[in-house]
C-alpha cells in the first residue's frame, strides 16, 4: 500500500485496495471527490468471491470492457415489506466520492474504481449488523464503450436475491447474480430486501437465464467483442421500439420505481424508473 494513502484508509480498506493492485490496478487519490481511485486491474471472479469481501452486507459491481462504472446503493430503513408497499423512500445514499462514500448507519465504499482495458470492480459494505430495510443497488455508465456487469450482494457471506425488471420492462424477476449488459450513459438497478421476504421468494420466478445468472471468470474477457456487437444491434434497434407496456396493478401495488437520488450538492442528480430497456436516469 502507497504510505501516502494509507493512513487515510482502514485496514479493510487497505486489504481491498491491496487486492487490487494485486491484480495489476494503479492507486492514485482525487482530491475533488476526496476519494481514493484505482484504474486497471481486473474484477475478482467469481470463484474469488465472497473471500475478498470486507462486510457483513457486502453489495459487488463487477464489469469486463473497457468503461468507467459507478456503483450506487441506497436504503430504505424499517421493514422490507412494509416499505416495497409504501413505495422505496430512499433514507440513505452511497456513491464513489464527494461526501456520499459513508452512510450515517456505517455504509462504506472504499474506492472509486475508474475502469480499464479489463473493467473493474466496486464495493459497497456494512461491517457489524447492518440496517433492516429495502435496499437499492444501481450500475451507473459514467465513461466508455458498452461492457457486461455483474451485481452480487452477500449477506453473512451469502448470496441473496435481487429483484429487477426483465427486458421486457414489465415482468419483475430475481436472481441471486444479475449479469448485464450496460450501453453507455445508461443505467440498470435491482431491489434487495434485508432480510429477504419469503412470500417474494415463493411468488418472484426467477430470472429466465438462471439463479444465478452467469458471472465474471477468466473467459469473460473474450466476449467483449459479441457486447460491442449486441451494442451496435441495440442501438439500430431502439428507434423501431414499442412504447412499455403499463404495469399491472397488482405488480404496480407490490414492486415501485426504485428511486436512488443524490442531493442538490452533489453531481447530477439521479432519478431511476423502470422503463422497457430497463432503468435510465432523468436528470
Amino acid at each position: 500500500m502507497d504510505p501516502r494513502f494509507a493512513p487515510t484508509l482502514s485496514a479493510s480498506d487497505q486489504e481491498l485496495i491491496s487486492a487490487q493492485v494485486a491484480r495489476g490496478a494503479v492507486l492514485s487519490y482525487d482530491p475533488v471527490a476526496n476519494i481514493p481511485v484505482v484504474t486497471g486491474g481486473r474484477p475478482q471472479f467469481d470463484s474469488e468471491l465472497p473471500a475478498g469481501l470486507p462486510g457483513s452486507l457486502d453489495f459487488v459491481l463487477r464489469w469486463t470492457g473497457n468503461a468507467d462504472l459507478n456503483i450506487e446503493v441506497g436504503l430504505d430503513k424499517g421493514d422490507p415489506f412494509t416499505n416495497i408497499s409504501n413505495g422505496f423512500q430512499q433514507g440513505e445514499f452511497l456513491y464513489p466520492g464527494f461526501g456520499f462514500q459513508n452512510s450515517p448507519s456505517g455504509g462504506h465504499i472504499p474506492y472509486d474504481d475508474r475502469g480499464g482495458p479489463t473493467g473493474g470492480e466496486e464495493i459497497a459494505y456494512w461491517t457489524g449488523t447492518p440496517p433492516i430495510g429495502l435496499y437499492g443497488i444501481a450500475a451507473q455508465s459514467i465513461s466508455g464503450a458498452a461492457t457486461s456487469f455483474t451485481f452480487d450482494v452477500y449477506s453473512n457471506g451469502a448470496l441473496v436475491n435481487e429483484y429487477y425488471f426483465a427486458n421486457d420492462g414489465v415482468t419483475l424477476i430475481k436472481s441471486t447474480q444479475v449479469t448485464r449488459v450496460l450501453q453507455p450513459g445508461q443505467n440498470f438497478a435491482a431491489l434487495v430486501p434485508i432480510p429477504a421476504i419469503p412470500l417474494l421468494e415463493s411468488v418472484i420466478s426467477d430470472d429466465p437465464a438462471g439463479n444465478p445468472n452467469p458471472g465474471i471468470n477468466a473467459g469473460s474477457f473474450n466476449n467483449n467483442i459479441q457486447v460491442a456487437l449486441a451494442s451496435i444491434i441495440a442501438s439500430n434497434q431502439t428507434s423501431a421500439q414499442p412504447a412499455a407496456t403499463p404495469l399491472a396493478a397488482p405488480l404496480v401495488a407490490a414492486t415501485p420505481a426504485v428511486h436512488l437520488v443524490l442531493p442538490p450538492a452533489a453531481p447530477p442528480v439521479l432519478h431511476f424508473l423502470p422503463t422497457k430497456s430497463g432503468i435510465v436516469s432523468r436528470r
